[in-house]
């Protein structure tokens, strides 16, 4: 084919309709350059929008209202980013949670405009796909290099990829493979997986679902207690008793204060709207980035502070944590403790990354939190 053909082929086909491996080589050093219309508008052309089309600036000095109350971070990003809706929550509340800081971090925002990885990452998950006809990178999955909907002629799978280099990242995703057999009831099934020296790509079944919405008076909040019951009902699998929660334990008092977080659930740990996802036909719990062994009440305490810091009062938020029943079962004075350790962990983090407006409003949420439970002083008050 001449060069001059493929310009034409070009300005016909949209160019993530070549198959991958085509798309990457025309990108390489001196060969045409391709871009797609934004999947937006008019420019979806009838079909769903995609956040990857989105420009990477939204909810930077703007945001947008929707005619049902719904709010987003920008006017094209309604029904992709929501972030609350100002019929149950005042707007100032919603600009100001951690949703909407976490729609504007940089890591999403350069997950929304993140390259495809090369020809080699495509040849080594193409026994499994068979002939790939589309990519779509996704908003999910911020601590992978690539998480995307892939169309291809055996899927379409979830595709979560990272590069094959030691550390805590490439942990995470051998442990998200490790335990999916033991939560499929609540995630998503992994159907393959590959790997080589550069690349540790996971192909996960794909689920039409959005991410959950944790405000008060939301109608997901029935389905969101619902899951986080379910979690604690899973069986421990032999893989995980080799993965003791730890992670509180630096924020406890005393080592006998953080024997108190010891157990035999499965824990998630990641507890937030966007890892619990709501489905027309299902609810599923995803991004099991770092399952460990630990006290059952844990996720329901997560949840609890996740919810305050969209706009639950403590109360409000203990008694949809209720509804769980690994924390009515739990020792009040083993959450106690967890309320204190928790605070302490998120004011260490906000205070070592004092631009992450997120950081800081999960601490003042365990705080709150804290208080509630009378572990923590009233800011400007003393505990008596």
């Amino acid at each position: 084919m001449s060069k001059g053909a493929l310009k034409y082929l070009l300005s016909e086909v949209e160019p993530t309709q070549l198959d991958i491996p085509s798309a990457a080589l025309l990108r390489e050093p001196g060969a045409i350059n391709v871009d797609q219309i934004r999947p937006l508008g008019r420019g979806a052309q009838g079909r769903a929008p995609e956040i990857s089309g989105l420009c990477g600036r939204c909810g930077i000095g703007r945001a947008a209202v929707g005619p049902d109350g719904r709010v987003s971070p920008c006017v094209f990003s309604a029904n992709l980013l929501d972030v609350g809706n100002v019929r149950s929550t005042p707007l100032a509340t919603i600009l100001g949670s951690p949703a909407m800081a976490e729609r504007m971090r940089p890591k999403e925002l350069k997950a929304m405009n993140r390259e495809l990885p090369g020809p080699g990452f495509w040849a080594l998950i193409q026994p499994h796909t068979g002939v790939l006809s589309q990519a779509q990178p996704t908003a999910r999955g911020f601590g992978s290099d690539l998480t995307a909907i892939i169309e291809c002629e055996k899927g379409p799978f979830f595709v979560k990829a990272m590069r094959n280099r030691p550390g805590g990242r490439r942990a995470s995703l051998i442990r998200e493979r490790l335990i999916n057999p033991a939560v499929q009831p609540i995630s998503p099934t992994l159907l393959w997986h590959a790997d080589d020296d550069e690349w540790l790509a996971l192909g996960f079944d794909v689920v039409d679902a959005r991410r959950s919405d944790f405000t008060p008076a939301s109608p997901d909040l029935p389905g969101v207690v619902d899951l986080v019951d379910r979690l604690g009902d899973l069986p421990i699998p032999d893989i995980a008793r080799d993965w003791p929660e730890s992670r509180w334990d630096r924020f406890a008092v005393d080592e006998t204060e953080a024997e108190l977080f010891r157990g035999d659930a499965l824990l998630h740990t990641d507890i937030n709207p966007s890892n619990l996802i709501l489905g027309e036909r299902g609810r599923w719990i995803v991004d099991w980035s770092w399952p460990t062994r630990g006290a059952g009440f844990i996720d329901p305490a997560c949840l609890v502070v996740q919810l305050i810091a969209a706009g639950h009062t403590p109360e409000a938020a203990e008694a949809w944590a209720a509804g769980c029943r690994a924390w009515a079962d739990a020792d009040s004075i083993a959450i106690d403790a967890f309320a204190a350790a928790t605070r302490r962990m998120h004011r260490s983090r906000a205070d070592r990354h004092p631009e992450a407006t997120w950081l800081e409003a999960m601490a003042a949420a365990a705080g709150a939190w804290a208080v509630h439970r009378g572990v923590a002083e009233v800011p400007g008050q003393a505990m008596t």
